[in-house]
């Protein structure tokens, strides 16, 4: 069944299927199922769509505003899942790898802090940021943390004293990771409240010491 969607033609009639693409309404057959397998390459897609879905699922509220465009068509999670698939790599046993390190939790890559320390004791996170003078007194900061299909974020207001902004934070999550022997990938992504804009994540890792 097919409706209308801002002016767009979306769903299936009969045969074809409608849907946007940016500023254009696309009406094409639907897909028929193959009885072919599928090729390297298909395999590998749909293994990067996979792993990208559920790396970002846990977060699609916040990316929901991280990734926002005024005006625009496109979903901010689509988005956010892009960035995802263009960081994600064959390894020599054809496994989907995502390089975490690559990845941002935001649209702006420009940071409002640079990290200077990351203590992390059982399921107390201590934070220690650099800013710049540009850096409004106040700011949200916002904690993302993802390890094996396990994600979880929480946003905190911190202040800035004398240059510098620090916080210290629990995690009612961190046992479940702890447990699991698995590194901990976390992005902290900044929020000012000024601009009313999310600047660029920074990423760290917790490797596990299994």
């Amino acid at each position: 069944m097919a409706k209308i969607v801002d002016s767009f033609l979306s769903g299936v009639i009969g045969p074809v299927v409608a849907y946007q693409s940016g500023n254009k309404q696309i009406i094409r057959s639907c897909p028929q199922r193959s009885n072919q397998s599928p090729s390297e390459k298909q395999i590998f897609q749909r293994q990067k769509i996979k792993l990208s879905n559920r790396l970002l699922k846990p977060f699609h509220s916040i990316l929901r505003y991280a990734f926002a465009v005024k005006g625009a068509t496109r979903c901010s999670i689509n988005r956010a899942r892009s960035l995802v698939l263009r960081n994600m790599v064959q390894d020599d046993y054809n496994k989907v790898v995502i390089q975490y390190e690559n990845i941002r939790m935001s649209l702006d890559g420009d940071c409002l802090c640079r990290i200077k320390s990351v203590c992390l004791e059982e399921n107390r996170l201590e934070l220690f940021f650099n800013t710049n003078p540009t850096v409004p007194s106040h700011i949200t900061l916002t904690v993302l943390m993802y390890s094996n299909g396990v994600g979880s974020y929480l946003s905190s207001i911190i202040y800035q004293e004398d240059g510098h902004y620090s916080i210290a934070l629990t995690l009612d999550v961190q046992k479940q990771y702890v447990e699991k022997k698995q590194d901990i990938h976390f992005w902290f992504l900044f929020y000012d409240p000024l601009k009313q804009h999310y600047y660029g994540s920074i990423y760290h890792v917790e490797k596990s010491s299994r």
